[in-house]
């Protein structure tokens, strides 16, 4: 076990979360999952390790679904000690651990890129512009000049965010353009789609204990782009998840940290029809909670011992993370 590890185990069998906990409001934990399996894991450790933590959070807390947590919020009805478990960006891993989340009657809420989404489906209808402006984003290729539709572009790393504020502010590129632009960046930097379909995500909710949230277009910062991009990052990630699965009222920012959100992204969440919104700082939620900051509970990537996953959603992590607000305050200017 890491010393980090060590260190939340302790904090929470001393009780120190405790000490977080606001009196006179229920208090709330939402944990933050991204992944369920290791790479190169066998399956059936992972989801015999899920079995457990899931058999404690259900015995320890009492998990409540996303819609319930919104509608919560809202009237001041959610139950002391409730857990929301989210995950974000929709991996294939959610596909494979939603029967295990039945079986515990633990819901759960699958936050989704919708441009990861749209390049998984191969998307050239609804959420062809979603598709393209991820496909740009994340290309990783050399400096190339593409041409599409009588126009030009020069696809690089450096030039991102302007080929996609460019892009939206066009406004008028033919369907037939924006797929062939598409073709040609995925010739240049074919990535793996290993994401969850559209399709995929549409049979989840079926299931009334699955939610499914937003999660931007193409998973950037949005606090450092422009007020075009961030407008249809949020609200075009909103259309989307409501057009090609269904009821959509939450938002997670991709990263979640403090340099992830701003007045004006809020602002811009609740424009765009969002009730709620997650970031990622350790910390419980009550009703009192800004709705659009909302912190989430992290578990992380790799595997972790019985003990410090329970010490993560004990709320352990608070526990840290106020030790270093109180260690850079007090350090001399």
């Amino acid at each position: 076990m890491s010393g980090r590890a060590l260190g939340l185990v302790a904090s929470a069998m001393l009780g120190t979360p405790r000490l977080f906990r606001q009196r006179g409001a229920a208090n709330v934990s939402a944990l933050l999952f991204h992944r369920f399996f290791a790479d190169g894991e066998p399956r059936q450790r992972g989801i015999d390790r899920l079995r457990r933590e899931l058999e404690w959070l259900r015995a320890a807390f009492v998990p409540v679904s996303l819609g319930r947590f919104v509608e919560g919020m809202a009237d001041g009805s959610l139950p002391d000690r409730a857990v929301l478990v989210t995950t974000d960006d929709a991996h294939r891993d959610v596909l494979e651990v939603a029967d295990t989340f039945a079986e515990y009657a633990v819901p759960f809420a699958v936050f989704v890129c919708a441009g990861w989404t749209a390049e998984a489906s191969e998307g050239t209808g609804e959420d062809l512009l979603a598709r393209v402006v991820s496909a740009i984003q994340w290309y990783e290729g050399t400096p190339t000049e593409v041409r599409y539709g009588g126009r030009s572009m020069v696809l690089a790393p450096a030039r991102q965010a302007a080929n996609i504020d460019a892009l939206l502010a066009a406004g008028d590129i033919p369907r037939e353009a924006l797929s062939d632009l598409c073709s040609r960046i995925d010739a240049l930097s074919p990535k793996p789609r290993g994401g969850c379909t559209w399709a995929d995500l549409r049979a989840l909710a079926g299931n009334a204990a699955i939610g499914i949230g937003a999660h931007s277009v193409s998973h950037i910062r949005l606090s450092q782009a422009s007020a075009l991009r961030r407008r249809f990052e949020i609200a075009e990630s909103r259309r989307l998840c409501e057009t090609l699965i269904g009821r959509c009222e939450a938002f997670a920012y991709p990263y979640g940290t403090d340099d992830a959100h701003s007045p004006e992204t809020r602002t811009e969440l609740a424009e765009a029809g969002f009730s709620t919104g997650f970031l990622t700082h350790s910390d419980f939620i009550t009703t009192r909670s800004e709705r659009l900051t909302l912190p989430r509970l992290s578990m992380p990537d790799d595997p972790m011992g019985f003990a410090e996953f329970r010490a993560r959603a004990r709320g352990a992590g608070i526990v840290m993370r106020r030790l270093k607000q109180a260690l850079r305050g007090a350090r001399p200017a």
